[in-house]
């Protein structure tokens, strides 16, 4: 089934193909949801193509018995690592699928395109791809909190240092703003709140972290910074059947 939204774009069952030059709208939600006998729990994994022809894979997942009607809180969640969509899918697992589904957020999760790493030049593909859900979803505030584990915590500074409007909150798991550049920036998170989580065995993290948060505390940012004891680098305690004291910061 293809539902029209312009001339040569159009939306399909298992997700947008294209958006060049759409402006989806909520109807179209509701819609799919009708077609399809309602919205799946798991997440579910798109394309996105930019309007310089620039395609972002990226999973999406929705709250449990979504409404497109309803207001939701919403996570733009970078991977770690190379930023594939294989670290997409192990950390949406690990931090990100399973509360967001139960507590009612919905977490968008993107794979850097070939040579884009987001906690590089791709960081400025985000403000057109948030775009699209803005158009497609009611949601609050109509930012995003942004966030990430490792390379996907150094993104989520670097977007957010470079357009601050369009988030509310930064949550960094062992991740910190490794440039210079974008450290020297974060007098522009003065709106935002920021929640940091650190392994104490995560010698390398912890240290910049603990620059980081210093530097937050001096500008008069509110910051949350929490050393995770015996934890290293992934974090098991903030993991899995775990991973629901990452979403009590943000529900606070």
């Amino acid at each position: 089934m293809t539902i029209s939204t312009c001339t040569g774009c159009s939306v399909r069952r298992d997700g947008p193909v294209c958006w060049q030059g759409a402006r989806p709208i909520r109807l179209l939600v509701l819609a799919l949801a009708l077609c399809s006998g309602g919205f799946a729990k798991a997440a579910e994994y798109r394309k996105a193509v930019l309007s310089d022809g620039t395609a972002v894979e990226y999973a999406l997942v929705l709250p449990a018995q979504f409404d497109p009607d309803k207001v939701y809180p919403a996570i733009l969640a970078f991977p770690g690592g190379g930023q594939s969509l294989r670290v997409v899918r192990g950390t949406l697992a690990r931090f990100w699928e399973a509360e967001a589904v139960k507590r009612g957020f919905i977490v968008v999760c993107p794979a850097a395109p070939r040579g884009q790493p987001f906690s590089g030049k791709g960081a400025d593909l985000i403000p057109e791809f948030l775009a699209r859900f803005l158009d497609v979803y009611r949601i609050r505030e109509r930012r995003f909190s942004v966030a990430g584990h490792s390379n996907g915590a150094v993104s989520a500074f670097r977007v957010a240092v470079r357009y601050p409007h369009l988030f509310r909150a930064v949550v960094a798991i062992a991740g910190f703003p490794e440039s210079q550049a974008d450290f020297d920036r974060l007098d522009r998170l003065k709106k935002l709140d920021v929640t940091m989580f650190v392994g104490d065995r995560d010698d390398y993290w912890m240290t910049g972290m603990q620059k980081t948060r210093d530097r937050l505390t001096a500008l008069g940012i509110r910051v949350h910074f929490e050393i995770v004891h015996r934890n290293g680098h992934f974090l098991p305690d903030l993991s899995y059947e775990n991973s629901g004291r990452i979403f009590d910061r943000l529900q606070r």
